[in-house]
């Protein structure tokens, strides 16, 4: 058994391995306060889990609504290769893009992608360039 003695201002402090005495200066009484095993704060982590989440039974998803899901997907893919531009060849002239190179002060990519855009239409392109 370790005891240390601390000597302060009107207070004697005795601290044991277990408990603590402590002087009390306005009543003069001792209480004997236990010290408190250190609980380390990962212990407990499940039982903090289930009082932050909520716990929902398993519903199953009614055949319907998965199905109609999986055709909105197939639909909106089968327009995005519908396109113009992603799924078809366009024909650019290389003239028309030293045109809006030359004229507009674009770099050779924007101008490719912006008549790649109006199907390499050169009116079109010119207008939105302006428009924009």
């Amino acid at each position: 058994l370790i005891i240390n003695v601390f000597y302060t201002d009107f207070k004697v402090k005795k601290a044991e391995s277990l408990e603590s005495i402590v002087m009390d200066e306005d009543d003069g009484e001792k209480y004997n306060q236990p010290k408190k095993a250190q609980v380390h704060k990962y212990d407990s982590g499940a039982a903090d889990l289930q009082k932050v989440t909520d716990y929902e039974e398993e519903k199953e998803i009614p055949s319907q609504i998965t199905q109609s899901a999986v055709t909105n997907i197939l639909d909106t893919s089968k327009t995005k290769l519908n396109e113009p531009g992603e799924g078809t060849t366009i024909v650019i002239k290389k003239e028309d893009v030293e045109l809006l190179i030359n004229e507009m002060e674009l770099t050779k990519c924007t101008a490719e992608k912006t008549l790649r855009k109006y199907q390499g239409d050169v009116k079109k392109a010119l207008i939105a360039i302006l428009t924009t």
